[in-house]
């Protein structure tokens, strides 16, 4: 075990954030915010908060931006600073996602229709 916090909130999804040395960790359960734990500490840091919660996948943009998305609320959830917003309402429940960085696409797959979908980002 690296980490055990009940701030964590039944963790779901994790990504590596490069630039800062550091993973992002998002709650299923638990309140709407996202942490980062860098390896051997033994504390969180709050990366953002947002209006929803469910949190399942996670992604690190360029620009330090944290795109993850939400069962709470069927959307994907952007985090600049310490404020998250949903930027893109889905058809469903949205499980773990990945960046296509060369086209600025998040590929979004829906585990409860068996579909994949491909969303464009928003221009940044």
């Amino acid at each position: 075990v690296a980490l055990q916090d009940k701030a964590l909130g039944g963790p779901n999804g994790i990504t590596w954030d490069a630039a800062n040395s550091r993973f992002i960790v998002v709650p299923y359960g638990g309140d709407s915010v996202i942490r980062a734990w860098k390896a051997g500490s033994k504390t969180l840091d709050v990366i953002g908060k947002s209006t929803s919660n469910k949190f399942d996948g996670v992604e690190v943009l360029p620009g330090n931006l944290v795109l993850a998305s939400s069962q709470g609320d069927s959307s994907l959830h952007l985090f600049s600073g310490s404020t998250g917003r949903p930027i893109i309402k889905t058809g469903g429940a949205p499980a773990d996602i990945a960046i296509d960085t060369k086209r600025n696409r998040v590929a979004v797959p829906f585990v409860d229709r068996s579909v994949v979908e491909i969303w464009q980002l928003p221009a940044r």
